[in-house]
């Protein structure tokens, strides 16, 4: 098995980003009538394209060395959104500071934040391979709109654990939950493996595994002395 890299989440200081969806469909065209037949997408899968530019030694180094370890595009790289490392619910309560019971903040004035969605969940019920759904709970607010939402990033876990399978999915629509804080939730890519009741779908700093896109990804440039600018581009590893 080849190994999978974690890129660490401290190293996310990126001058630019992308991360998106990539769709790929068929394509032909009538030879009579000149109508464009389009089919599929038969495959959708991440990319990422990030550039850092006035790095510091040694953190150039160590970035330059995990890649070097990696070995270019035969190796495996973990890694999530640079944009997203959490839901929309979250993002959107996180500026909002709760007070103490007397009407008190703490002494600087600050309070604290409640209410976040938990950073892990749990699959309620099995799905097959290639569905593009699945019913989520356990620890989501009860029967409440929007909970997660269109745009929202998860990952899932079969039995708890990181594997090769590319596991990240895009929330298509918005979800609300019932009594019992479940939710069925639509996304895209549909599922490359089947889930099984209680495996882990998280939701903070969801990530895939990727490829870097060939074999010269990384290669730093410096100003003298010790500054220096990269970037690289991953594909996801669909098997």
């Amino acid at each position: 098995m080849t190994p999978i890299w974690e890129f660490p989440c401290e190293w996310y200081r990126f001058a630019t980003a992308k991360c998106y969806l990539r769709s790929r469909s068929q394509a032909s065209i009538s030879p009579w009538t000149g109508r464009r037949n389009v089919y599929g997408p038969h495959a959708q899968f991440w990319v990422i394209e990030v550039s850092m530019v006035n790095i510091d030694a040694p953190l150039s180094f160590q970035i330059e060395a995990f890649l070097e370890r990696v070995g270019g595009s035969s190796g495996l790289i973990r890694m999530g959104s640079p944009m997203q490392p959490e839901p929309q619910w979250n993002m959107d309560i996180q500026g909002i500071d709760q007070a103490f019971a007397d009407g008190t903040l703490w002494s600087d004035g600050t309070g604290w934040v409640e209410g976040m969605l938990p950073p892990k969940i749990s699959v309620i019920a099995p799905e097959v391979h290639s569905a593009a759904s699945a019913v989520l709970g356990g620890g989501l607010p009860l029967s409440t709109e929007r909970v997660l939402r269109r745009g929202d990033i998860i990952e899932f876990r079969r039995g708890g654990i990181a594997d090769e399978t590319p596991s990240m999915h895009r929330v298509m629509m918005d979800a609300a939950t019932n009594a019992d804080g479940n939710t069925r939730v639509v996304f895209r890519p549909p599922l490359r493996k089947g889930l099984a009741a209680g495996d882990m779908a998280v939701l903070q700093r969801a990530q895939t595994v990727f490829r870097l896109s060939d074999d010269d990804q990384g290669q730093a440039g410096y100003t003298p002395p010790t500054t220096a600018s990269l970037g690289f581009t991953l594909i996801e590893n669909v098997l």
